[in-house]
């Protein structure tokens, strides 16, 4: 399981003890997060850990950010499935690409994290619950188990530069493996029409969109995902 930016493995706990009666659960801390705060967001240094330590035939978990990541290393790293949710292939517009963030908001992000990390930290969580539905409660249980990011700034900035950068949409289309997405409804930064675009493109691929679900589902809907990876399970 990977999480997302600027968060910690913490944020899978509650459905992670869940799984662990079906599944071996592995969780993995993101570069330069939950560790040494100066320590940069390298990709290289998690494709590594990843193939030393992920057992072939891995069902792998991702969210936002992290699910890019499962998506760009899952051939590296044998999986044997991917549960993706709140994620997509390119997360910032440009490029022929209009269903993602604004490039200027991230830069402004990093220009705020050169201010301090608190502020930034503050406005981002407030952006995920801004929509409504079940966003509000999603943020309030993300924020019980992460207060504040478990990166510091050298490790925040560089994890926005890999969402300002990264263009995996390339790459989807020759990806085989059984891939479930799962988008919220009202996510204030994931379309569900473009996952849904995505997923219709790869060869076993299913999208679902999680009604009133905002950006951080696996605190909402639950149950949709258990089912996600029930299906994922009896393809193996």
């Amino acid at each position: 399981m990977l999480p997302g930016w600027g968060m910690s493995a913490v944020v899978w706990r509650d459905w992670a003890e869940a799984l662990a009666g079906e599944w071996c659960v592995h969780l993995f801390e993101l570069p330069g997060h939950a560790g040494d705060p100066a320590e940069d967001f390298d990709v290289a240094t998690l494709r590594a850990q990843l193939i030393e330590s992920a057992p072939a035939g891995a069902v792998w978990v991702g969210w936002s950010l992290g699910g890019m990541l499962s998506l760009q290393l899952a051939h590296e790293t044998a999986a044997a499935g991917m549960c993706l949710m709140a994620t997509s292939p390119r997360f910032c517009t440009g490029d022929g690409w209009s269903a993602g963030v604004d490039p200027a908001a991230l830069r402004a992000m990093q220009a705020g994290l050169e201010q301090g990390v608190e502020r930034v930290w503050r406005e981002f969580l407030g952006l995920l619950g801004s929509r409504g539905g079940t966003a509000r409660a999603e943020v309030k249980a993300l924020r019980y188990r992460q207060p504040t990011p478990a990166a510091g700034a050298t490790g925040l900035q560089a994890g926005l530069r890999y969402l300002l950068t990264t263009d995996l949409r390339s790459m989807v289309a020759r990806i085989e493996t059984p891939t479930r997405w799962l988008v919220g409804e009202l996510d204030p930064l994931i379309s569900p029409a473009a996952v849904e675009g995505v997923a219709s493109s790869m060869v076993a691929a299913k999208a679902t969109c999680l009604l009133g679900a905002g950006h951080v589902p696996f605190y909402s809907h639950r149950a949709e995902l258990d089912a996600a990876l029930a299906e994922l399970r009896r393809m193996l």
